[in-house]
């Protein structure tokens, strides 16, 4: 199973990441969210630090060999998937636990088993012509969430855009001392299946981060006007790839179908 996102090793590379890092053939991420192919370098590495805050670490890059091993590894992940887990480098964030012996390649590529028992609500969006998962990657939202996403598409097909989905539903960390500049929102919309984090496929090329907060590709304007009239948000020049349906605007609410789905989703 391959459905790791290699590209978000160039797609979320941190603008102030450390001159260090980037020498040693990596890049500055924010660890809790992302998934590094090359595996994260030791935090407490001084050669590899990274800036804005503890949770930015070192992505060691995949090249063309690492991504060749990854894919023969990946033949032996069947266990793993059947328990509905994901196979990957054990220095990654798992929001759940590590288990042994049920993934293929070396031994610190470990399955992340978060399954809990329960039903969980979230639901899979169907893919369409306008909205769709980066790397077919699933699009888990909860179902008052699908009415939303249909309107993303809309403004999307409207503006001769395609908007890939690059993660949805994102299971929460606890973090203390949360950095407001770089930690997600205690109640972050992303935790309750409401949100969505993208980028563009424009006539003109890929449009993400900056590029869709200043307009620079064809549509890319036109289409977060839409958003804005459809009653969506966007995160705007500090968060432009996020979409979300201001649900966390009632906390009660949120904090409700928080306690639904946390155990079990």
């Amino acid at each position: 199973m391959l459905k790791i996102i290699a590209a978000l090793f160039l797609l979320f590379v941190v603008t102030g990441a450390d001159q260090e890092c980037r020498d040693a053939g990596g890049a500055c991420l924010y660890w809790p969210t992302n998934q590094c192919m090359g595996g994260w370098a030791d935090k407490d590495d001084s050669e590899r630090n990274c800036t804005g805050g503890n949770h930015f670490r070192c992505c060691m890059g995949c090249d063309a060999q690492c991504m060749e091993e990854q894919e023969d590894w990946s033949v032996g992940d069947e266990p793993c998937e059947e328990a509905l887990g994901v196979c990957q480098n054990s220095t990654n964030f798992c929001n759940g636990k590590y288990e042994d012996g049920l993934c293929g390649g070396p031994g610190d590529r470990k399955c992340c088993d978060t399954k809990k028992e329960g039903n969980c609500q979230l639901v899979e969006y169907e893919p369409t012509a306008q909205v769709m998962g980066y790397d077919d990657v699933e699009i888990r939202i909860h179902p008052d969430f699908v009415t939303s996403l249909d309107a993303v598409g809309n403004a999307a097909r409207y503006c001769g855009v395609k908007v890939k989905v690059v993660f949805s539903f994102r299971k929460r960390r606890f973090i203390k001392n949360r950095n407001p500049k770089t930690d997600p929102p205690k109640y972050s919309n992303f935790h309750v299946g409401h949100a969505v984090h993208i980028f563009l496929e424009t006539i003109d090329g890929i449009c993400f981060g900056t590029c869709i907060a200043d307009a620079e590709k064809p549509g890319a304007g036109c289409f977060t006007n839409r958003l804005t009239l459809a009653g969506l948000n966007w995160g705007g020049k500090e968060l432009p790839f996020d979409i979300d349906d201001g649900f966390n605007s009632d906390v009660t609410a949120w904090k409700n179908l928080f306690k639904e789905l946390k155990d079990v989703c």
